[in-house]
């Protein structure tokens, strides 16, 4: 039951997050929140919101980068909210965004990799799983 949830709620986002909605951004809202829950339960509320916070930091440092002189990502803009407040050029929603995507590619790498993120003492998972999980959030993208 817990799989088809998840398989529903990424089917629904990818369905409509190209809209920026009052349904899309809940579905965001959602997705974000799920990370954050999910997150605290395997990590710990501190590690938790370590990650939240670097994730969000380095979010908003690269896309006010990539808006403002095209690299690395080329020229672009973001058609989300443009009623939501900003932080340089980039709406808010983009660091917590970022958050849940990256975290659950995360999670999807160390599932791929058999629990890579309960071993990062091995030297094998401490270099394959943020690999991994860089291409798992590539495909956030495609």
């Amino acid at each position: 039951m817990l799989w088809l949830s998840i398989a529903a709620i990424l089917t629904t986002a990818i369905g409509f997050s190209w809209n920026p909605t009052p349904f899309a951004q809940a579905l965001a809202a959602i997705f974000i929140a799920c990370a954050g829950i999910h997150a605290v339960i395997a990590y710990g509320t501190q590690q938790a919101l370590v990650l939240f916070i670097a994730c969000s930091a380095i979010a908003f440092a690269v896309e006010n980068l990539g808006t403002a002189t095209g690299f690395p990502f080329g020229v672009y803009h973001f058609e989300v909210g443009a009623d939501l407040p900003h932080i340089g050029l980039i709406p808010v929603i983009v660091g917590p965004l970022w958050f849940g995507a990256g975290y659950f590619s995360w999670t999807v790498a160390s599932v791929l990799l058999d629990g890579a993120d309960r071993q990062l003492n091995r030297p094998f998972n401490f270099v394959a799983l943020p690999v991994v999980a860089a291409f798992v959030m590539t495909q956030w993208t495609l």
